[in-house]
């Protein structure tokens, strides 16, 4: 026994795996257990066989959590409470797993992460260095959280997508693809985030704003209600774009501009300053609207016009203005 800092005891049950059903069975503490709080006689949670707990450092398996199939908890990994680890799943370094946590696939949990809760982490998805995950959260295929994120409520991560540094996704926000979230951005309500899409500094959205295909959202811009940005456009400064306004194709909006109600942005256009284009006016063909101008209505702006100053344009405008 030199060595071994736990025992099978004769208390064990079938449990319910995605890989099928399998027969665990409860630990107990030996002399000599290193684990802090952690006595002779102590019980822990239950394990399939020893190669799901290491006998090294202070991993422990707690209260009724269980860790199965080729699992592995090492290191000074703690999991708690109801948690279920299953199939090739890594949980090291300092991580903690406690609530009702279901990780499972080759997901890896390490560093100082943690998950609580409901949460769901599988596929290929890793989370590390002071990550938190709690809620409803899920996170999975080949999504990584890691540094001070965190993804709680409802919100999924999935795809390829990376959210770190401070950035937070909650509600039900959704990021997938190859999305990155970053810096002390935010993502939240229901707002999605995919296809290369990079949202960062101090930016946010949220109501069930999209933004996709490469878009750079960055600053203290923020995106709201059902807007919509794609198709390698950037915002950023306090620019706001909300409504159900659109954006695409190359368009920048920066400064303190605003684009609400139907508006629509598109091939090259910019819209800095204190710009406003609203109603349902469409920019297109490299114009630029910028100072205090105001584009509504059903109004139109083409051929590379630029409206400036404090003009406020309720027609149709070609060329410069």
């Amino acid at each position: 026994m030199a060595g071994q800092k736990y025992e099978f005891t004769d208390d064990s049950r079938i449990v319910r795996t995605p890989s099928g059903f399998r027969k665990v069975r409860r630990i107990r503490a030996l002399p000599g257990c290193p684990i802090p709080g952690v006595k002779p006689g102590d019980l822990g949670g239950y394990i399939e066989s020893e190669k799901n707990l290491s006998h090294e450092g202070c991993c422990w398996i707690y209260d009724d959590a269980v860790v199965c199939n080729d699992a592995v908890v090492c290191d000074d990994a703690e999991v708690r409470n109801r948690a279920r680890i299953y199939d090739r799943v890594q949980v090291c370094g300092c991580a903690k797993i406690y609530g009702h946590v279901r990780a499972y696939d080759d997901a890896k949990i390490a560093g100082y992460a943690e998950a609580c809760n409901r949460v769901k982490v599988h596929g290929n998805a890793q989370i590390y260095g002071h990550a938190r995950l709690y809620g409803h959260a899920k996170v999975l295929d080949h999504a990584e959280i890691y540094d001070d994120a965190e993804v709680f409520d409802f919100g999924v991560v999935r795809g390829s997508a990376k959210i770190y540094q401070d950035a937070r996704v909650y509600g039900h926000a959704y990021v997938s693809g190859c999305a990155r979230v970053h810096d002390c951005a935010v993502i939240c309500g229901r707002a999605k985030a995919y296809e290369y899409a990079e949202v960062y500094g101090h930016a946010s959205m949220s109501g069930h704003a999209e933004v996709s295909m490469f878009v750079r959202i960055h600053g203290n811009a923020s995106l709201y209600d059902h807007a919509l940005v794609c198709d390698f456009a950037e915002i950023f400064g306090d620019a706001r774009i909300y409504d159900r306004a659109q954006i695409c194709d190359l368009v920048i909006a920066c400064g303190n501009a605003e684009v609400y109600g139907y508006a629509e942005i598109h091939d090259e256009s910019k819209i800095f300053g204190h710009a406003r284009v609203c109603g349902h006016a469409k920019v297109c063909d490299k114009s630029q609207i910028f100072g205090h101008a105001r584009v509504s209505g059903n109004s139109l702006v083409v051929y590379s016009s630029r409206i400036n100053a404090r003009l406020e344009v309720t027609d149709v405008v070609a060329g410069a203005a």
